[in-house]
């Protein structure tokens, strides 16, 4: 059965506005309204945060890692995750509290993790070898609704005052001082703001997990999109995985 004019009309539109906005940040470098950097401090209790840090850490090793042209790094996806011994960071940080504080901050009431189907919902990344990281970029994305990424600092050791994480709201640099990040939870829209992973220097090492919200559950139906996704699910896990929401 095909569904009523005006819902295909709606999908239409909504498809067309996710390229626009796509188009506009990649060639024109316009997204204005898409530029909020928001950070939490403290996003849960100092004993929890410090039992899940040296949680990561002592299982680091089992990380996926991957050397491409996108990134130099480990990762653990949603998937892997869940069946290892790091499952605990999946309850902990994928809850109503956190997201009613998420959506408070970001002034977006309708903002929740994407499906757990997208096995980025939450992963772990891991830079702690010379020359790690991930150059200036947007991040792709399948959704139809903003796309936020939301990363939380998990351990930090840096030879400078600031973060690895860098960003570029409005095409202005950001840096973001690396005191007190750890147990922070940064926000933004990936697509939309141009950020990196400077490369990590001899003896620093850098632990995050990274979330992903958006305002609206539903995936484009572009197959182009979907290719794209798993090409960086490629270089990030080292597999392909990446399953459509029904």
């Amino acid at each position: 059965m095909l569904p009523p004019l005006t819902t295909l009309r709606h999908e239409l539109e909504r498809e067309a506005s996710l390229l626009k906005r796509i188009a506009s940040t990649r060639l024109l470098d316009r997204a204005p309204e898409h530029q909020s950097v928001v950070v939490i401090r403290d996003l849960l209790p100092t004993e929890q945060y410090e039992s899940l840090r040296d949680l990561g850490l002592a299982h680091k090793d089992r990380f996926v890692r991957q050397k491409s042209f996108i990134r130099d790094g480990a990762a653990i996806d949603l998937h892997e995750l869940q069946s290892s011994p790091c499952a605990p960071l999946v309850d902990a940080l994928v809850n109503s509290a956190v997201l009613e504080r998420v959506q408070a901050r970001t002034q977006r009431p309708r903002m929740n993790y994407v499906d757990p189907t997208d096995t980025n919902q939450i992963s772990l990344l891991y830079y702690g070898e010379p020359g790690d990281g991930i150059d200036w970029h947007y991040d792709g994305t399948i959704y139809l609704g903003e796309r936020w990424a939301g990363i939380y600092t998990l351990h930090e050791t840096s030879h400078t005052e600031c973060s690895a994480l860098e960003l570029m709201p409005n095409g202005v640099p950001q840096k973001l001082p690396q005191r007190g990040l750890g147990n922070s939870l940064i926000l933004f829209q990936g697509d939309s703001v141009k950020h990196r992973v400077r490369p990590t220097l001899p003896g620093e090492e850098r632990l995050v997990a990274n979330l992903l919200f958006a305002t609206s559950p539903q995936q484009s139906r572009n197959p182009l999109l979907h290719l794209s996704q798993r090409a960086v699910n490629y270089a990030f896990y080292g597999k392909l995985k990446h399953r459509r929401a029904r």
